[in-house]
C-alpha cells in the first residue's frame, strides 16, 4: 500500500514530468512541417471578422483533432498554398474555414470572402487545426506558454523537495505542532 506521503510526492513528479511535456510540445514533429502543438501569425483579411491580421492563432495537427471530433466542419484550419509569379513560386500558409468535407478532400472559405475557394485541399496537406486564437502578438504568447509551463514544473520540483524534507527531519509531512 502507498502511503499519503508517497502519494503526494507522486503528484509533485507528475507535474514535473507535465511540464517537461508541455515544454517539448512545440517541438514534437508527427508528420514535416506540423509539430503538436503549432503556432502562427495570421496576415491578410479574408478571415475577418474572427481573425484580423496579425492575430495569432495556436494549432494542432488535424490527426491529433481528429481523436476528439470526427469532422473539420466549420473549424478553422492552416494549409499551405503556391503563389506562382513571372520571376518566382512562392509557398505560404493559408487559414480558412471548412464548409465542405468528404474522406479524402475539403473545401474551404474565408469568412470575408464572398465564395468559397476554387480547389479543394486534400486532407493529408492540411498542416493544423485552430483551437485557440488572440489579438496578444504571437512571440509573446510562446513566452508565455514557456513561463507557464516552467512554473508548473518549479512548483512541483519545489513541492516534491519541501515534502521529502518534512519526511526526512520529521518522519511525516506535516510539521509538529506544540501547545504551549
Amino acid at each position: 500500500m502507498v502511503s499519503y506521503i508517497e502519494k503526494e510526492y507522486q503528484k509533485y513528479i507528475l507535474m514535473v514530468a507535465i511540464s517537461i511535456f508541455l515544454l517539448l510540445l512545440p517541438f514534437i514533429h508527427i508528420k514535416p512541417m506540423a509539430p503538436l502543438l503549432q503556432f502562427y501569425k495570421t496576415i491578410g483579411t479574408s478571415m475577418e471578422p474572427t481573425l484580423y491580421e496579425g492575430m495569432t492563432v495556436i494549432a494542432i495537427p488535424p490527426e491529433i483533432y481528429m481523436l476528439f471530433d470526427k469532422t473539420l466542419l466549420g473549424e478553422i484550419v492552416i494549409y499551405p498554398a503556391l503563389q506562382i509569379g513571372e520571376n518566382y513560386a512562392t509557398i505560404f500558409l493559408i487559414s480558412h474555414r471548412v464548409v465542405w468535407e468528404n474522406e479524402t478532400h475539403v473545401i474551404t472559405k474565408g469568412d470575408n470572402n464572398p465564395e468559397e475557394d476554387p480547389y479543394p485541399i486534400p486532407k493529408n496537406q492540411i498542416l493544423g487545426v485552430v483551437i485557440y486564437y488572440t489579438d496578444i502578438p504571437t512571440e509573446r504568447v510562446k513566452l508565455y506558454y514557456i513561463l507557464g509551463s516552467l512554473a508548473i514544473g518549479i512548483y512541483g520540483a519545489y513541492k516534491g523537495l519541501q515534502l521529502k524534507k518534512r519526511q526526512y527531519y520529521y518522519g511525516t509531512t506535516y510539521y509538529p505542532y506544540y501547545k504551549r
